[in-house]
């Protein structure tokens, strides 16, 4: 029966699965985080390859009429490698993506001035995780990241310009993520 369904005794996923997950956090506790769906496709049962979708809308309006309100929408694109370790029920890994993400927000003080800025960004980072398989084809996973960040920022209506790069924890917290397998 495994093997007509795809399995390995343990329960964990083979070459030729694949996986669609997200990002829990962004969407149970914090609104401001990301949002990232992420596909899975297992290459062999110790390697994979990894795509990610990452997305974040915010709109903030304090609620009279001349108060100021801001708006913000960031995605992102990655792809990258994952090498898998294979324990009873858990699947730890680690690896590395690159990727592009582009931005712009807007500020509007009152009744009149208005701010929009734009970045886009090149994103190289490494991972570690792990996830645990609560049912054959459902894991409930931690992922815990490092990255490098080179960014180009448009400001202030696109009069001014900065650069900057950026190297550091992206998710400080970590990464609650749940995939499903198929």
């Amino acid at each position: 029966m495994f093997a007509a369904t795809g399995w390995s005794q343990d329960g964990l996923p083979v070459a030729g699965n694949y996986s669609i997950g997200f990002n829990a956090p962004g969407l149970l506790n914090n609104p401001q985080t990301e949002n990232v769906l992420i596909g899975t496709i297992l290459k062999s049962d110790y390697l994979a390859y990894r795509g990610k979708l990452g997305f974040n809308m915010s709109l903030f309006s304090p609620g009279y009429s001349n108060g100021p309100s801001t708006s913000s929408t960031n995605i992102s694109l990655m792809g990258g490698l994952m090498k898998l370790r294979r324990a009873y029920k858990f699947l730890g890994y680690y690896g590395a993506e690159a990727g592009l993400g582009i931005g712009s927000s807007k500020s509007q003080m009152g009744s009149g001035s208005e701010t929009k800025s734009s970045n886009t960004s090149i994103i190289a980072r490494g991972f570690v995780g792990a996830q645990c398989f609560i049912l054959p084809q459902i894991s409930i996973g931690a992922e815990y990241g490092l990255g490098l960040m080179l960014m180009s920022e448009k400001k202030n209506n696109g009069l001014e310009k900065d650069s900057r790069i950026s190297l550091g924890n992206d998710n400080s917290r970590g990464q609650i993520t749940l995939s499903v397998y198929f």
